[in-house]
């Protein structure tokens, strides 16, 4: 399964009368019994990242600011480059925000989590 969709909204930018416009595109697509929705938008200027992991009505997500896009890119690059085998993570900061990206191997094969640990110490992972 696999879906696009290209999304233009706008909204009032914060403390003035200009209209911002905001570009979303979003794709989804499954992956056993799991979907996932990936949310790119460009809203003055920055871009962010959502992630949405979800499963027999339970959801977890992930938003990624401009430093954690490059990283989380450069991670999947590497991932799509490196053999079956290879295990690795990478961790970086971001406004208050931990997170790592680790590629680990099992029975099934490869997979990513990234897990984020806010300034309260609450951990989240997908």
């Amino acid at each position: 399964m696999f879906r696009e969709r290209v999304r233009e909204c706008e909204s009032e930018g914060e403390g003035d009368d200009d209209e911002v416009e905001s570009k979303r595109k979003r794709q989804s697509f499954g992956v056993e019994s799991k979907i996932f929705e990936v949310e790119v938008e460009k809203r003055r200027g920055k871009t962010l990242l959502f992630i949405v992991e979800s499963k027999r009505g339970v959801s977890s997500w992930v938003r990624l600011g401009p430093t954690s896009i490059g990283i989380f890119l450069e991670g999947l690059d590497q991932c799509v480059k490196d053999g079956k085998d290879d295990k690795w993570e990478k961790g970086w900061k971001e406004k208050g925000r931990r997170y790592s990206m680790v590629r680990e191997v099992n029975k099934a094969g490869s997979f990513i989590r990234l897990g984020v640990v806010d300034a309260e110490e609450k951990k989240y992972s997908i």
